[in-house]
């Protein structure tokens, strides 16, 4: 489970080369519903080590842990 603290990088920036770590901020889950069944959604708010430092939630399945907080 990812947790507030941790680096990340996001798996599709990855899979084209480019190397941006992220640090989260928060972490949530929400239920969703699709179709006839509802199913957890979990998500991390992460800040981005680039020029602007762009802060957004992602699904955390898209992202890579690369180093945990303690």
């Amino acid at each position: 489970m990812m947790k507030i603290g941790d680096l990340v990088t996001a798996n599709y920036d990855e899979q084209r080369g480019i190397q941006c770590v992220g640090l989260v901020l928060e972490t949530r889950k929400e239920r969703v519903r699709e179709s006839n069944s509802i199913h957890l959604r979990y998500e991390a708010k992460v800040m981005w080590s680039s020029e602007h430092s762009p802060i957004g939630w992602w699904l955390t399945d898209h992202l890579k842990v690369i180093s945990e907080s303690r």
